[in-house]
C-alpha cells in the first residue's frame, strides 16, 4: 500500500478509472486522495469514492507526494504554469497526456520535480489495461516502482523508453499486450 497523498489533477475517465482501481486492490485509501476538475457535477460525482474534491490544482499539489496530471492535453501548458510554484522536488510528477514529452513537463515545471509520463489504455477503465510507462531524469526507480504500482491497480504496466512513447500511444497498448502475454523480452523496453 502506498502511503502517499496523490493528487489527480482532472477528474476524466482514466481518473476515476484509477482511484477506482487503485482503491480495489488496496493500492491507496480515499483519504489519501484529492481529485480536482473544473466541472463542479464531476466532482459531485467523485465524491460516491469518498475522496477529497477541490478545484483549486496549486492548492492540491501542495498537499500531495504524488500528482497524477490526468488533463487534456490542450490544457496541459496552462496547469503546469498554474502547478510550477508547488511542484518541486518533492513531488513525484505522473503524466498521462499523450503527446506531452517529459522534457515539455521538466521546463515548464522549474522546480525540477522527477517525472514520469505513462500511456494508458482506456481497457483500463474496466481494470484491463495496459499501459507504458517512461522515466525522466530526475525520476528514482523507486519512483517508477511506485507508478507501476499505481498503474498495475487497472491493468498491466512495462516500462519502455521514452522515445517510444508515441508508438505506445498510437497502438493504444496493442503491442504492450502482446509483450506482456509473450515469455519473450519486449522489443519496446529500455
Amino acid at each position: 500500500m502506498l502511503n502517499k497523498k496523490i493528487a489527480f489533477l482532472g477528474g476524466g475517465n482514466m481518473a476515476e478509472a484509477l482511484i477506482k482501481g487503485m482503491l480495489s486492490a488496496d493500492v491507496a485509501k480515499s483519504r489519501q486522495m484529492v481529485v480536482t476538475d473544473t466541472s463542479p457535477a464531476r466532482l459531485a460525482y467523485l465524491k460516491k469514492y469518498n475522496i477529497t474534491t477541490a478545484k483549486n490544482n496549486q492548492a492540491a499539489v501542495q498537499q500531495a507526494e504524488i500528482v497524477l496530471l490526468c488533463v487534456k492535453p490542450q490544457v496541459m501548458d496552462s496547469v503546469l504554469t498554474e502547478i510550477a510554484p508547488a511542484a518541486g522536488m518533492s513531488k513525484l510528477v505522473i503524466s498521462i497526456a499523450a503527446g506531452i514529452t517529459i522534457t515539455r513537463i521538466e521546463k515548464a515545471l522549474t522546480a525540477n520535480p522527477r517525472v514520469i509520463r505513462v500511456m494508458p489504455n482506456t481497457p483500463a477503465l474496466v481494470l484491463s489495461g495496459a499501459a507504458g510507462l517512461a522515466k525522466g531524469s530526475k525520476a528514482s526507480d523507486e519512483d517508477m516502482a511506485l507508478a507501476l504500482e499505481i498503474f498495475g491497480a487497472v491493468g498491466r504496466a512495462v516500462v519502455v523508453d521514452e522515445k517510444l512513447m508515441d508508438a505506445v500511444t498510437g497502438f493504444q497498448g496493442a503491442a504492450l499486450l502482446l509483450c506482456l502475454r509473450s515469455s519473450r523480452r519486449c522489443p519496446m523496453q529500455g
